[in-house]
């Protein structure tokens, strides 16, 4: 009798995340400001994850933003959030990408 209760919460519980999707399927690109131009941000996404956040345009100073440029993708594809730490030494760059990833993220979201 336990066993049969046990399962029956499992599949109770199960069927009731199944279907939710967090995100709307499809790619956004979004748009942000620096002092030197605006970056853009390409963010794809399936029914329950960020599946990829690549920087489509930029006028950044090569050198000195490059580690931003490169690591923070990589951060927001980490941690599925635009929620991350910014680069050190490349700040405004880096809350650059933030803010063009919040806004396809908080389009894409369903909840």
């Amino acid at each position: 009798m336990k066993a049969l209760f046990v399962t029956l919460l499992a599949l109770t519980v199960g069927s009731a995340f199944a279907g939710e999707a967090l995100f709307t399927p499809g790619t956004c690109t979004g748009s942000a400001r620096t002092g030197r131009g605006p970056v853009k941000v390409k963010v794809t996404f399936s029914r329950d994850a960020i599946t990829a956040v690549k920087i489509a345009r930029h006028s950044e100073t090569p050198g000195i933003t490059a580690k931003a440029l490169k690591q923070m993708p990589e951060r927001i594809l980490a941690a599925q959030t635009d929620k991350v730490d910014a680069v050190s030494g490349a700040t405004l760059t880096s809350r650059a990408i933030r803010r063009a990833a919040a806004q396809c993220i908080n389009t894409h979201r369903t909840k």
